[in-house]
């Protein structure tokens, strides 16, 4: 029987390299036993991660009238359901972390869906005070926000409560079939990809262990405090659109790595480089 593993992120736990990963060798760990699907009708990121699941799930959810309404076929959940089934693996792989978001009754749906198969999810947990720390820093340098750490904790507490997160999965699947990691990846043997294959069980070639594609670029916290400030100024004293300003820092400071270190040598008596406090990191764990 096929054991499905539903790789349910959290966010800011290495998932896009984990996805790129398995989409690279997708054809490769197929003929070794492992199915990772893929969906053709997106392009991007999309098409190596399955974020259009939990949006058919998600879609079914808002568009729902009648709730004694039985819940109908969901055409790219019964997609998946016959590529496994048609496959026959030993292992099939489902990557999105928007899949964490499910509501009790939609992980039900999952369960029903794939209840010809061992069901196993896997979740990588990182402290909170670094979450918030590295979620935070991505919505800055996307302009997608503009506030201090501290008021982006107060409005993204309950993604921190990661008891809750699972509690769901725990009472639909059990807690034998939930596969939980603490994202520390300095402690990683092999790196996130290899300790990823080890919740997997599954041995690729050492060849194919090879993944030097970064996905993400990490600036430094005294940078994303100049961004932070110069987000202020540009929108709200200058009336510059989020969109100019994305430009003006993709062009002159995610692309050239100079500006970022020459920011990140300004002493810390004048920029600290701590964007929490040493209690506020305590208070949140």
């Amino acid at each position: 029987m096929t054991t499905v593993y539903l790789h349910i992120g959290n966010p800011k736990t290495g998932t896009t390299l984990i996805q790129y990963f398995f989409f690279k060798h997708r054809r490769a760990f197929l003929k070794q036993g492992l199915l990772y699907p893929i969906d053709d009708e997106h392009n991007g990121k999309e098409k190596f991660a399955h974020t259009n699941l939990s949006e058919a799930l998600i879609q079914e959810r808002n568009t729902k009238k009648n709730e004694d309404k039985p819940p109908k076929r969901i055409d790219d959940w019964e997609k998946i359901y016959q590529e496994i089934h048609a496959l026959k693996p030993k292992y099939a792989l489902i990557s999105a972390e928007n899949i964490a978001k499910l509501t009790f009754d939609e992980i039900i749906l999952i369960k029903n869906y794939l209840s010809d198969f061992i069901l196993k999810i896997i979740v990588y947990l990182r402290r909170q005070d670094e979450f918030l720390l590295s979620s935070h820093s991505k919505q800055v340098k996307l302009i997608r926000y503009i506030g201090s750490i501290q008021e982006y904790y107060s409005k993204n507490k309950n993604r921190c409560d990661y008891y809750k997160l699972l509690e769901s999965w725990r009472k639909v699947l059990g807690k034998e079939n939930l596969i939980i990691r603490i994202f520390e990846p300095n402690k990683f043997k092999n790196g996130v990809i290899g300790d990823f294959l080890e919740c997997l069980d599954f041995n690729p070639e050492e060849s194919q262990l090879n993944i030097s594609k970064k996905m993400n670029i990490n600036l430094d916290r005294k940078t994303i405090k100049v961004i932070q400030l110069l987000n202020k100024i540009l929108t709200k004293s200058l009336s510059l659109s989020s969109e100019a300003c994305k430009k003006i820092f993709i062009r002159h400071i995610l692309k050239n790595g100079k500006i970022d270190r020459i920011i990140s040598k300004i002493p810390d008596w004048l920029i600290s480089n701590d964007l929490f406090s040493e209690n506020e990191r305590l208070e949140i764990v």
